[in-house]
């Protein structure tokens, strides 16, 4: 038994040499590595401002200005900027850079501007419905239905909340859906019968 204990502990220490150790994944999705997709705004100050904002492409590669191809893959956002710092400085002296990870998020339904937005790690759910332009008169305020890796999410009260749940995912889609036809007609509906009603009752008076 002992010797069966022995080769199981050798075997697993083999295979994590051979294949790395495992990372759990943050519970903060702030953190996590950006995605194909999504993009950097990169500001370098030089003589002048040289600003650009980039996508990461399939290889978690983003093709940075003045130096080329850098591979952004599997790192959290809050450590790119100084690793591209560190990049720039071999080809730039003294360089002033500002770098901002952005995440693509594509908000659809009944918003004012429905469109795909690039928006800050740490935004929310309710930050992404009013950088498109808020629920118009007919949406549904209820809930959110938000598809992430292609797997449909409902959100309740998701304009409340604040916690790590709400914060936006790499190429999430929120959707907002119409209000119920006779929720929204109610009134049209009532004062209808109303009308209705009263001329019945005149015609068999």
């Amino acid at each position: 038994m002992h010797r069966l204990v022995r080769g199981a502990v050798f075997l697993v220490a083999i295979m994590t040499a051979i294949h790395g150790t495992a990372h759990p994944q943050s519970s903060d999705p702030a953190t996590a590595p950006l995605r194909s997709g999504d993009r950097l705004l990169v500001k370098v100050w030089l003589d002048t401002i040289l600003a650009d904002t980039v996508r990461i492409d399939e290889t978690g590669t983003a093709i940075l200005p003045r130096l080329g191809p850098f591979v952004v893959g599997n790192m959290q956002p809050s450590i790119i900027g100084d690793s591209v710092r560190r990049a720039y400085s071999r080809i730039v002296r003294t360089p002033a850079i500002e770098v901002t990870a952005l995440r693509r998020v594509t908000v659809l339904g009944e918003v004012r501007k429905p469109a795909t937005y690039y928006m800050e790690t740490h935004s929310t759910l309710r930050e992404a419905v009013a950088l498109a332009g808020g629920i118009t008169e007919i949406g549904a305020l209820g809930s959110l239905t938000v598809i992430r890796d292609s797997v449909r999410i409902e959100f309740h009260e998701w304009e409340r909340r604040g916690d790590a749940a709400a914060v936006i995912h790499s190429g999430d889609v929120l959707l907002i859906d119409r209000e119920p036809w006779l929720k929204r007609n109610l009134l049209s509906v009532i004062s209808g019968l109303g009308v209705l009603f009263s001329v019945l009752y005149t015609a068999t008076r």
